[in-house]
């Protein structure tokens, strides 16, 4: 067996394990999220990652499609006065992963890309357990990238994926 291989299935255990420990606080702020009086133009939910180093952090944002974001709720009070704007999330990813003291700043920038797809599957299931048939399209996109992770479907799509996706789910 390829040791990163061993390596990646042990850390990877130890991250969730990490993002385990906010599970109820981040179940229960999911369900506020998911239950919020959208606009009916509102179609998706991105959830903008930041982060470094193990400590990331979720926006969600309301969008119409890829490139439309939705400033209103169903009320038209913009999102900005409500609860919408408030709504974030926190994580620490190497709290029970002690190697991380040793590493140099290149293999954290590589234990980070795999704190974020730990991340998001993790949250996919977290978006799941509160509401998998939510009509409203959930994703992750990472803080000036153009792919994202669709929640709903598990998977990463391209930023050509991403913009069919609307023109697709239209017609």
């Amino acid at each position: 067996m390829d040791v990163r291989v061993m390596f990646d299935r042990e850390w990877k255990g130890k991250i969730i394990s990490s993002f385990d420990e906010d599970r109820e606080i981040s179940l229960d702020e999911l369900k506020q999220v998911l239950c919020f009086p959208f606009h009916p133009d509102t179609q998706l939910i991105v959830f903008e990652l930041e982060g470094h180093f193990g400590d990331f952090g979720l926006k969600p944002f309301a969008m119409k499609d890829s490139y439309y974001f939705v400033d209103t709720d169903a009320s038209n009070t913009p999102l900005y006065q409500t609860s919408f704007d408030e709504f974030s999330f926190g994580f620490s990813a190497y709290d029970y992963l002690d190697e991380v003291n040793q590493m140099s700043p290149d293999e954290i920038g590589e234990l980070d890309n795999l704190a974020i797809d730990c991340l998001c599957e993790w949250f996919a299931d977290l978006s799941q357990e509160v509401g998998g048939d939510s009509p409203i399209a959930c994703m992750i996109q990472i803080h000036d990238t153009m792919g994202v992770y669709l929640l709903q479907e598990r998977k990463w799509l391209t930023e050509e994926e991403f913009k069919d996706y609307f023109e697709t789910k239209e017609n």
